[in-house]
């Protein structure tokens, strides 16, 4: 499960931190997506490269269009490629908290 998700507002990279270690690897971008208020209004933000390092995944974005508050990330998991070291992948979630730093 996500613990910590936060996007950085300069370069528009997410990155959530999960409670416990991942397998590593690069895994499907289009699984990923967030919305978040960066310069002039709300965005939403598509997935475009993700990445798994240690207990986190990174991903970056592109510009997908105007957006709707609360700041938040996606996970699609379709398929679920977010596996646990322990082999258990990570279920799909909508609307977990994002934090813009």
């Amino acid at each position: 499960m996500p613990i910590h998700a936060e996007i950085e507002a300069a370069t528009g990279i997410v990155t959530v931190v999960f409670d416990e270690p991942l397998v590593p690897g690069a895994v499907d971008a289009s699984n990923w997506a967030a919305s978040a208020k960066l310069g002039a209004g709300q965005r939403n933000w598509a997935g475009q490269v993700a990445v798994v390092t240690g207990a986190s995944v990174s991903f970056t974005t592109a510009d997908a269009g105007i957006g709707f508050p609360p700041d938040a990330v996606f996970y699609a998991a379709t398929p679920a490629d977010i596996v646990c070291l322990n082999g258990c992948p990570a279920a799909a979630f909508a609307d977990f908290p994002l934090t813009v730093v």
